[in-house]
């Protein structure tokens, strides 16, 4: 079937987040047994009471409120070193790679290099749940630091994300963006579901057994049948004494263009096709496999002779290097940063760091719920984690939902922009926050996961919408700078929304989803000066980077025709 032939890093996509979500509760019931066992030597039965603890301690029981308020204290000192080990590398790790991707034009490597780092964590869980009496430290260097080694998500996220684009066309980027942010997310309530049940049948080394299966399988999947994505061909110009580059641009240097994609076509278009070149007015002349495309001079100089397009070319090295030399590692670390920050035509640059600003926000929004909403269930409707496991596993079809129905409404039906796609979605999400803050029962927090069925689109909106805003070569960079962001937002996010949530426990314990909701709204006011920006012209979404064009030649109308139809993106 044709569509078979579209599937490319989605696979492993869902392998990695099923394998992941498979240890998200487990790993915690693991280093909090460490911790009541080893650290602090009580033993199996205090530990199995403490487990067995569900609402309010009766009077028979307050012997036991010393050690919880021990445990909880161990066990939110290894959250925060775990948060340090976890996502200190990947915030370097996702610039370097980033770069280092786009200059060689692999992508593989990064995915391969986060997928090692994941199998090796489930590794080291499988390890320390056999050796159970091995000290809760151990787990930082045989799990936390090999996640972190790999670049953990934020890696992963850039990989993949780059892959997806460097492999699609801007008309249907959104939409590839979209099936694999779906089969990402399908991972989630999968692996949430299989958790509970494999550790009800056979305990954590049933659960670690099966994560460290799901991510040899996504290994093997993307080192021995994923293709690495499709090489650019390269035409070289040759300029000669007539001094004539691409776009017809007076220049010295012999330019060369690595893609060419038709905003308004359903294919890829690559340099020197004959079906590409047909599209422009410039004059085109073919000589065997030799194809040159020329745009005629100002009138105020000689049209080159036609055998001067039948001279040899200059033959171009396609020979990518993967070293890279040691004196240029700073450039590489700065080269995603000098990606965001760099002039651009069409207040592109602005819409750059206004996308970085909705991702930085939608990731301090989602790390630090995730991290507090079990406490705020617990607290205020009384929940145990078969309640959470059944409404996360809930949040998870909803996301899914969300990416398979309302997207292809969205992007292939109503055909609405990546700017207004984004402002919808933030509506939705804060509708969602504000009922979950508001819920007088437990039934509402449902009935919130329902309404935010829109919000999945904001963040995937917002990196289509970045990746139209560069070059092709360029967007590893860009993905590398959304990569950087959602590496470092955990050590902003989980403990603003822990300092909130512990002033106002006794209080007011929904104030977390009212900041959320504050979070939502600045979004959705970001999302929509794109959008007007965009119908008014002020922001032009074209993708090329236009300053490296040095002065227009006479006839603007051959200039604008020729720039509108190979604009890259």
């Amino acid at each position: 079937m044709s569509w078979l032939k579209k599937v490319t890093v989605e696979p492993a996509m869902f392998l990695q987040q099923a394998g992941d979500t498979l240890t998200y509760v487990i790993f915690q019931n693991l280093f909090i047994d460490k911790i009541c066992k080893v650290q602090l030597k009580y033993d199996d039965a205090v530990c199995k009471f403490y487990e067995s603890v569900n609402g309010e301690l009766t009077p028979d029981q307050e012997w036991l409120k010393p050690i919880m308020n021990q445990i909880q204290e161990k066990s939110s000192n290894f959250l925060l070193y775990n948060s340090l080990v976890e996502n200190s590398l990947p915030v370097l790790l996702v610039l370097f790679l980033g770069v280092w991707s786009d200059s060689t034009r692999r992508r593989k490597p990064c995915l391969m290099l986060s997928l090692l780092g994941k199998l090796f964590r489930s590794i080291g869980l499988l390890a320390n749940a056999y050796f159970i009496h091995w000290d809760p430290v151990v787990l930082l260097f045989m799990v936390s630091l090999p996640h972190s080694i790999g670049g953990a998500n934020g890696v992963f996220h850039m990989a993949a994300f780059s892959y997806i684009a460097d492999s699609s066309v801007p008309r249907s980027r959104t939409w590839r963006l979209g099936v694999a942010e779906a089969c990402w997310a399908l991972g989630s309530p999968v692996g949430l579901f299989l958790g509970a049940y494999l550790f009800e049948m056979g305990g954590y080394l049933c659960v670690f057994s099966a994560a460290v299966c799901f991510h040899a399988i996504s290994v093997i999947y993307t080192g021995f049948f994923l293709p690495e994505v499709p090489q650019p061909k390269v035409s070289v110009y040759s300029i000669g004494k007539y001094g004539y580059g691409s776009y017809g641009t007076i220049t010295d240097a012999i330019p060369s263009r690595i893609r060419c994609f038709s905003e308004n076509a359903k294919t890829d278009f690559e340099s020197g096709s004959d079906e590409a070149e047909s599209l422009v007015n410039p004059s085109y002349y073919q000589n065997g496999d030799q194809n040159t495309l020329v745009a005629p001079p100002p009138p105020y100089q000689q049209l080159p002779p036609p055998h001067y397009y039948h001279q040899q070319q200059p033959q171009c090295n396609n020979n990518i290097s993967m070293s890279v030399d040691p004196s240029g590692v700073k450039d590489f670390l700065v080269g995603s940063l000098r990606a965001i920050v760099k002039k651009r035509p069409n207040h592109t640059r602005k819409c750059l760091l206004s996308l970085g600003l909705i991702m930085l926000l939608y990731g301090i929004m989602y790390h630090g719920e995730v991290n507090m909403k079990y406490l705020f269930t617990r607290n205020k409707f009384q929940w145990r984690e078969q309640q959470f496991s059944l409404w996360t596993i809930f949040e998870s079809s909803v996301v899914v939902a969300g990416l398979t129905l309302v997207l292809p409404i969205f992007s292939k039906l109503l055909k609405f922009s990546d700017p207004l796609s984004g402002a919808i979605a933030a509506i939705g999400r804060l509708a969602s926050r504000l009922c979950i803050a508001l819920a007088p029962s437990s039934s509402f927090l449902y009935y919130g996961s329902a309404i935010d069925i829109t919000g999945v689109i904001g963040p995937l909106s917002g990196r289509s919408l970045a990746s139209k805003c560069v070059l092709r070569d360029e967007r590893g960079k860009v993905f590398a700078f959304l990569g950087c962001i959602e590496a470092i937002v955990p050590l902003i996010a989980v403990p603003l929304y822990s300092m909130i949530y512990t002033n106002t426990l006794s209080s007011a314990p929904s104030t977390i989803y009212f900041v959320s909701c504050i979070l939502c709204l600045i979004i959705f006011l970001i999302f929509s000066v794109l959008f007007i920006s965009a119908k008014l012209k002020i922001i032009e979404l074209s993708g090329t980077d236009t300053s490296s064009l040095t002065e227009r030649p006479d006839g603007e109308a051959l200039f604008d025709h020729t720039y509108r139809r190979f604009s890259l993106s």
